[in-house]
């Protein structure tokens, strides 16, 4: 069983249909695992997190011209995405893990959701329902079906250092 990881009551969550990310269409449209990395390691390394400070990270790696996020929302790289959020050397990208990983003491999950019906996957910071943050927030306050409906089919992992 994964441990649950609790975001604290006053911690400013980031969902990616928040509205101030308007200008930024494509972090609604497929910006879940951005947004749930971001969140993770502003989370563990308690980085002051505001929309405005997301949209110009997300900025930055669009103009850094490396492969680690593309104008798609593709994380192509996470391992450059973390390292350009955070510094090098403090989490290692451990990559792709099945459904069942067992996490170890200094992880950091990401689960992949998949819903029969829908065309996508669906990322969350944490792999366990609860999840630790579901980047996306209906308007009713409730998360995605992918979730909710759906099954953790795959875990992204890194590890603090």
């Amino acid at each position: 069983m994964n441990a649950i990881t609790i975001y604290p009551a006053d911690f400013h969550r980031i969902y990616q249909t928040d509205s101030e990310l308007s200008s930024r269409p494509q972090i609604k449209h497929g910006g879940c695992l951005f947004v749930s990395i971001v969140m993770a390691l502003a989370l563990n390394f308690r980085i002051p997190l505001v929309h405005s400070s997301l949209i110009a990270f997300y900025d930055k790696e669009l103009a850094d011209n490396d492969a680690d996020v593309n104008n798609e929302m593709f994380v192509a790289d996470p391992q450059n995405l973390i390292d350009d959020f955070i510094g090098a050397g403090k989490v290692l990208y451990l990559g792709r893990r099945s459904a069942d990983y067992e996490a170890k003491p200094c992880d950091i999950l990401w689960g992949c959701w998949h819903r029969d019906g829908a065309d996508f996957d669906h990322f969350t910071h944490g792999a366990a329902r609860p999840v630790a943050h579901d980047p996306w927030r209906n308007a009713d306050g409730s998360g995605s079906a992918s979730v909710s409906e759906g099954k953790l089919i795959g875990q992204r992992v890194a590890r603090i250092l």
